[in-house]
């Protein structure tokens, strides 16, 4: 195709008169020829790009309009929210107050669970030992262990961590702090980036609560420990 247009070019620096002859072109018919040339060839070059410099140029007021919307939403709500979130497929992230810290409900499970996974990788077996539920492991709030009252259930800590997870079972995370330990699974969250995502108590103690030692995190830790 360029090759073609290169020969074409060179020549059309003449014409041919009525007679045969060779004549030149006049120096103004030469420029426009050129400058018509220069056109298809940037037209040529330039036209595959263009849709995805479009696509380009819709993602990015997509991703202002969603940033503002967000801002929009925190603005508007009457308490204090905080917002991270990243585009798996682009790595954009998006982030509205990502640095604040926020007590931390069901969320701090999560770190639980992946120190138990990096632990089983380390000693095989660990996640089919056997804890006992006693009445003193027993707790209240979400969970259905809390209602297996014969005194002689025994599970594994996998089981555990199951019920912790799919049922947000009190009980269950109770039993893997223990096991874990609340210094080793702020560790897990230090090693990922989320330093200032902390376990510092057991689920449902409210003397604890009213004292302000809360379970800890911030948007930005959450993403990272979810990414």
């Amino acid at each position: 195709m360029l090759s073609e247009v290169a020969i074409a070019a060179s020549s059309s620096a003449s014409s041919t008169s009525p007679g045969g002859t060779m004549t030149p072109l006049l120096p103004h018919r030469i420029l426009a020829f050129r400058m018509a040339l220069g056109l298809a060839v940037s037209v040529l070059f330039l036209s595959p790009a263009s849709p995805l410099s479009a696509q380009d140029e819709h993602l990015a007021l997509l991703r202002g309009k969603l940033q503002a919307e967000l801002e929009r939403i925190v603005d508007g709500y009457e308490g204090v929210a905080g917002v991270h979130i990243i585009d798996l497929t682009s790595g954009d992230r998006f982030r509205v107050n990502d640095e604040l810290l926020f007590p931390q409900a069901s969320a701090i499970k999560i770190p639980i669970l992946l120190e138990l996974f990096r632990r089983a990788e380390e000693e095989p077996g660990l996640l089919r030992r056997r804890i006992d539920m006693t009445d003193e492991v027993r707790t209240g709030g979400s969970g259905v262990l809390l209602h297996l009252t014969d005194g002689g259930t025994s599970l594994s800590l996998e089981d555990y961590a199951i019920y912790m997870i799919v049922y947000s079972d009190n009980t269950g995370t109770n039993v893997l702090i223990d096991e874990m330990g609340m210094d080793e699974v702020n560790a897990l969250s230090a090693s990922l980036g989320a330093e200032h995502t902390l376990l510092q108590r057991k689920m449902i103690q409210p003397e604890e609560s009213a004292r302000g030692n809360e379970n800890l995190s911030t948007p930005r830790d959450a993403a990272l420990i979810m990414e």
